[in-house]
């Protein structure tokens, strides 16, 4: 049997999970538990919304809109239910909007394509045996300026 060569000092994932680094255990435990009331949610609310702190026993969403946030606290009770169910510790919910904002478009660039260029297509294009290369670059080779 053949020892590995990894060094002694590296660990495995569940060693430094089950270590003494308390705040990435603690980090860890967090993130499960609030991918755990994400999927409780989402499947007693048929939208899509995101899951936000969980301080004294209040409980964010956030959704994308005032109108789905008002839709979601119709059917808080049905929420907390769920979560209280599955063991979670809620007294409230909280429905916070936060709208995506879209990313601004980026203006095209306007590109000029020079006669000097235009000609250079026009000639390697003369020595292309592929009929399709050869009739994309006369196409592009017509966008200059000027007709030689």
């Amino acid at each position: 049997m053949r020892k590995s060569r990894l060094p002694k000092s590296l660990k495995s994932t569940d060693q430094i999970l089950k270590g003494s680094n308390n705040i990435l255990v603690s980090l860890f435990s967090q993130s499960r538990e609030l991918a755990r009331i994400q999927q409780i949610a989402r499947r007693v609310v048929d939208h899509d919304i995101s899951v936000g702190p969980l301080k004294s026993g209040t409980l964010t969403f956030f959704t994308e809109s005032a109108a789905l946030a008002t839709r979601l606290r119709y059917r808080q009770r049905q929420l907390l239910a769920a979560l209280r169910r599955a063991g979670i510790d809620v007294q409230q919910v909280r429905f916070r909007v936060e709208p995506t904002v879209p990313k601004p478009e980026q203006p095209g660039v306007e590109r000029e394509l020079s006669d000097a260029s235009a000609s250079h297509l026009r000639q390697s294009a003369a020595f292309i045996e592929d009929p399709a290369l050869r009739s994309a670059m006369e196409k592009l080779s017509e966008r200059s300026g000027g007709q030689s």
